[in-house]
Order: C-alpha cells, then structure tokens, then sequence
C-alpha cells in the first residue's frame, strides 16, 4: 500500500488552533462553562488526537548486548528467578515518560536470563508473548502442557491466556541461558483488557510430549478433525533451522528486494495469518554491503541482530549494531539499513492488530 490516502500530495491541512489560539472574551468565557461538565470543545483539541500524519513520542534508539550482559550476570546475585518471577531487564523507550516502559507504546522487550536448576514459576496473562532465544544450552519453556526446548535463534510463541514456566535443565557450571522477551502490554493497557493469574504451583504439569504441537501443526497436515479458528494458536515453535532454511531456499530463487532483501513471514501454519494475532515477526536476510532503500510504516517495528554487523539510519539518528543487540525504529519514520558483513535481522511490531483495524499503511522511497 502506498502513501497513507495520498496525504503526502495533498495541501497542508488548516491547523484548527489558529482560530482558537487567540480566542475571544466570549470564547473563553465559553470554555470555562463547560469545563466543569467535564467537556471539552473538539476543535481546541483537534490537532493533538487527529494530526495530519502518525506522531509519537518514540526515539529511535538501540541496545547493546554487550553493555548489558554484565548487568544481567549481576541480576542472578541480586534476585532468583523465583522470587523475581520473571528475571528480566526490560528495555525503556527514552521517548517514552510516565508510566509507559515499552519500546514503543504498544510493545515491550526484555532480555531475561536463567541460572542452571532454576525454575521461573507458572502464570498466565491475557498478552501476547514470544521469546527469542539467544544464548546458553538447557533451557526450556512449558506452555499448556507442554514442554518446549529452546536454542539460538528459536522463536517461542507464547498465546494469550495460556499457563507456562520456564526452566534451565543445565547441570551444575553450566552457563546461564539468556533469551529475549516480547510482550503486547501496552496494547492491553489502552484496551484496559489485562488480567494475571499466578498458578498454585511452580510448574505447570506437563502432559503432552515434547514436539507434539509442532508434529500435528507445522508439518503440511492436520488431524482430519481440527477447523481453524480465527484465533487460533496452534503452533508454539518456529525453529531457528527451519526458518533459516526457508529464507535460504528464497535467496536461491528471487531477487534481492532493495528495501528488504530478503524477507519471511512468521505465520500460523493452519490460517497463513500473522503467528500472533497483535504482533508481526519477521526475518530477513541482507547482503554483505547492502544499503536499502528508504522505507517507512505506520507499526514502530524492532530489531534483534541474529547474525551479521551494520547500521541502520533513522532520520538523522544513526544506530549501529552487531548481534543480540536490539534497536526500534518509531512510528512513519524513515529510515534504511547499512549492511558491513551479511546480515541476519529478526524483527516484530504491532502491524498484525493494526492490519486488523485498517490502520496499517507503508510509504517506500526511492534512493
């Protein structure tokens, strides 16, 4: 889709204020009667909740994995997962002020980190989640029953409403497991639709096999028997192989897309519908000495650094990476990738929920 209704190529819209910002006696007067009914004149306000274009607060900025490894190793002495519940550094918007404490104002990350023998108790919350797996060896994730190894690169998909836990099986010297969290909380939190419920137990029991959900779901069939629903989950794990394997398999056959490269979809493999029904993922592949094109969307969209060294250029904030980092480009703003050594991107945002409401729209510059 291109520009969002042509705006770009329209005149510049007659800013209500003007007319307001010097208000008459009366105007004033006007004002001052209805605010104790709790009313507001829309034509004073207008500009701040119906702007010409997508505005917010969010700053382009990135995390570096190396500068926050230590502060994770020192976490582990300071609290246990238990008592943390969820041992994770969450990452903060420096646009965002209040109580907002997400990437952007609608998604969240964290980098979280487990010891050997640790257990991260069971709940359940009405968020959307999913994991990334990053470093270590020995952890898992059990979600409804069923428990699910995780290794680099492994996205876990953590559906709404559903009890999990998490655990790091590695024997005693084993190095911590640290995997990257993502949540939909500030979406909940404008919906005011959030509920969270501690289980009685540390665990969940575990009742299906390990691979069962993947085995029925994510293998071309179905049982006879299942009808999809529009929202349903019926797949957990998007093994890091797999999905390398398939943009592989894309290289070998397409061209390289001057904004993408070359770009995958994570879906629900009985729908062909986003994975999650709020968040997109996504991951792509770049060439060694590639810049893309400049492109720009309504979903502020993040980054985690799989493979590879670059840069990307948000307007005139230049932010460079290299892997396990992560970094988010806000809102309708411009931007493109630098690409030093071929590069592997995984990347999510809200554009499946705002597909869903006809909001999603996509400009694509030229170079």
């Amino acid at each position: 889709m291109a520009a969002a209704f042509s705006l770009l190529q329209q005149p510049a819209r007659r800013d209500p204020m003007a007319s307001t910002s010097g208000a008459s006696q009366e105007q004033e007067a006007y004002f001052g009667r209805v605010a104790p009914l709790n009313l507001l004149p829309a034509w004073k306000v207008m500009p701040i909740y119906a702007p010409a274009e997508p505005k917010t607060p969010c700053l382009p900025a990135v995390w570096h994995f190396r500068e926050i490894k230590p502060h994770l190793l020192e976490s582990v002495r300071v609290i246990s997962a238990k008592e943390a519940e969820r041992r994770a550094l969450l990452l903060h918007n420096p646009g965002l002020t209040g109580a907002a404490h997400g990437i952007t104002q609608t998604i969240s990350g964290d980098y979280q980190i487990m010891l050997p023998g640790e257990i991260a108790p069971a709940h359940r919350h009405t968020q959307t989640a999913f994991r990334l797996f990053l470093e270590g060896d020995g952890a898992f994730t059990a979600i409804d029953g069923e428990k699910i190894y995780m290794k680099r690169g492994d996205l876990i998909i953590q559906p709404p409403g559903l009890w999990h836990h998490h655990g790091h099986e590695g024997g005693p010297g084993t190095p911590p497991v640290i995997w990257f969290d993502a949540l939909d909380v500030g979406l909940c939190g404008i919906f005011e639709s959030t509920f969270f419920h501690s289980f009685t137990q540390d665990e969940f029991p575990v009742t299906r096999p390990v691979g069962s959900t993947r085995g029925r779901y994510g293998s071309g069939v179905v049982p006879a028997s299942y009808r999809p629903q529009p929202l349903d989950y019926r797949m957990y794990a998007y093994p890091y192989a797999a999905t390398r394997g398939a943009l592989d398999s894309l290289r070998a056959t397409e061209a390289c897309d001057p904004y993408d490269g070359w770009k995958v979809r994570y879906v629900n493999p009985t729908t062909g519908d986003h994975a999650m029904t709020t968040m997109a993922a996504h991951l792509q592949i770049l060439p060694s000495g590639m810049t893309t094109a400049p492109y720009r969307s309504t979903d502020g969209a993040v980054f985690v650094v799989v493979e590879g060294h670059g840069r990307t250029v948000v307007g005139g904030t230049t932010l460079d990476w290299e892997p396990n980092d992560v970094f988010v480009v806000p809102s309708w703003q411009w931007h493109h990738h630098e690409i030093a050594g071929e590069a592997v991107l995984f990347s999510y945002s809200d554009r499946a929920a705002q597909e869903r409401l006809g909001l999603w729209f996509e400009e694509r510059g030229n170079r």
